[in-house]
């Protein structure tokens, strides 16, 4: 039997567009006064939209598959034959989202607003409240007609361009100027959708945020795997006000190695800044530890626990 989570925490997703909003806003500020390196990097960010579209996506369906759209799946023998639960749900998942992807994009954005939202997609479509989405929606499916030109038709406009894209016209048969200013406009429209993603998730309790000490548990886990390095044994919590109130030192301690000793005291430091880091060689440590324990901590504001625990 399949062991899935219940809910899908906000913070997963969230974390994912927000990654994505980075990397837009770095192509954004790379572009220039090449046209040839601009559209490569339009290019870059149509990748960057839709592999979050579908990571948000996959997120969401591998933990409830009921809001895939189909209610039926052909399933290979071999692949039922050979997988565990996951895997057969994981393969059609992906299947599907493979065939989702290959159609109409303002299927998959109203498709990925219905899962977040919880609303049937021609409800999104049909009510006045909603027209601010449509639009954006509109302008990220025009953006996709531009990107299958660029690709496809060297960047000259089809017989059937003017009929394809809503807001973003163009004549028959022209070469597109997919300028910097042009890009510039679809990137930030790329941003908008994002946004709108973000705040209906936040406002679904389907996707419930991980408390600050869950967090921390996965960032824990993430950094340490030795048997004696148990989060519950390290730290004092108060579970109902979410917070680490004090630091534990077990007795074995003593037999963790070096550079677990390095992350430990890291911890330890950005929990209570008496408490010295260990002094270490870079060669010494995984730097990818280092940065991952300062950015999980930074993310949960894990330097204010110590004060609000004593306040």
């Amino acid at each position: 039997m399949l062991n899935r989570k219940k809910n899908v925490s906000s913070n997963e997703l969230i974390e994912i567009i927000r990654k994505s909003c980075m990397k837009m806003s770095d192509i954004k500020s790379k572009l220039d006064t090449d046209d040839l390196i601009n559209q490569g990097l339009f290019l870059m960010a149509t990748t960057y939209f839709e592999a979050t579209l579908r990571d948000v996506m996959h997120q969401i369906l591998i933990i409830n598959p009921g809001k895939l759209k189909k209610d039926k799946f052909t399933i290979n023998k071999n692949v039922l034959c050979n997988s565990d639960d996951h895997k057969i749900i994981n393969d059609v998942i992906e299947n599907e989202l493979f065939n989702l992807f290959k159609g109409n994009v303002k299927e998959q954005l109203l498709y990925i607003i219905e899962i977040v939202s919880n609303i049937k997609y021609a409800n999104i479509k049909n009510k006045p409240q909603n027209e601010n989405i449509m639009t954006v929606i509109t302008k990220c499916s025009d953006i996709s007609i531009y990107r299958n030109s660029l690709i496809h038709n060297a960047g000259i406009s089809s017989k059937d361009f003017p009929e394809k894209v809503d807001i973003y016209k163009y004549d028959i048969n022209q070469e597109l100027l997919i300028e910097k200013e042009l890009i510039i406009k679809f990137i930030n429209d790329y941003l908008d959708f994002f946004d709108i993603l973000a705040e209906r998730i936040l406002k679904n309790v389907d996707f419930k945020q991980k408390a600050r000490i869950e967090q921390l548990r996965d960032l824990w886990n993430q950094c340490f795997d030795s048997p004696i390095l148990k989060f519950d044994e390290y730290w004092i919590i108060d579970e109902e006000r979410d917070l680490i109130v004090d630091v534990k030192y077990p007795k074995y301690e003593g037999s963790i190695s070096s550079s677990e000793k390095v992350y430990l005291s890291i911890w330890r430091h950005q929990f209570y800044d008496a408490i010295p880091t260990h002094e270490f060689l870079l060669c010494s440590v995984n730097e990818d530890i280092i940065y991952k324990i300062y950015k999980g901590l930074e993310k949960v504001k894990f330097y204010y626990m110590h004060q609000q625990a004593h306040r």
